[in-house]
């Protein structure tokens, strides 16, 4: 096969696909921004779209490789090939780990509420009257603000989500570099 072919390849799927797991993971980051009082909730939309610039980074750097006017082997245009699909791929799989937590969330099934050891287990209340049962989970707090706590969790985990990509693209650094 044409190295130049191969190359042209790693650039298009390094755009392509970083560019469905930033709009897959911005989709619903979208609505976890819209639903919420504050400017910070606005970070997994920043986050989600840094996946795509992945890509960018890759592609344009393939593409000066074209450019350059020297003949690249065979070896070359596999590797070329590989770095783009390493990135693509890699943020892929960030963009759909950050939709499926974002869904979560949006859907109230992760609490937004702080939650304590001890808090929010079952007790039956002795009396008279029928037991009460307080529910284990908290209820999902709806239109209010996110707790400070919840926040800083929220964050961390959406940057373990997005480090998944960020190896794709060391990865794919190191085989364009070579």
């Amino acid at each position: 096969m044409d190295p130049a072919l191969l190359t042209g390849l790693g650039a298009a799927s390094a755009i392509f696909l970083t560019a469905i797991g930033s709009a897959i993971a911005t989709s619903h980051a979208g609505i976890f921004a819209l639903r919420g009082n504050s400017w910070m909730n606005f970070v997994p939309v920043v986050q989600a779209g840094v996946l795509s610039v992945y890509g960018i980074i890759i592609g344009c750097l393939l593409c000066f490789k074209l450019d350059s006017g020297k003949e690249l082997s065979q070896v070359e245009g596999y590797r070329n090939l590989s770095a783009g699909l390493a990135v693509g791929l890699a943020c892929w799989a960030s963009g759909y780990g950050m939709m499926s937590f974002l869904q979560q969330i949006n859907d109230g099934k992760a609490g937004v509420g702080d939650s304590k050891p001890g808090d929010g287990s079952s007790r039956t209340v002795s009396s008279d009257a029928a037991p009460e049962r307080e529910p284990l989970l908290p209820p999902p707090q709806t239109g209010g603000q996110a707790s400070p706590l919840f926040f800083k969790k929220f964050v961390l985990v959406m940057i373990f989500l997005e480090s998944v990509g960020l190896y794709g693209l060391i990865v794919a650094l190191f085989l364009v570099g070579k």
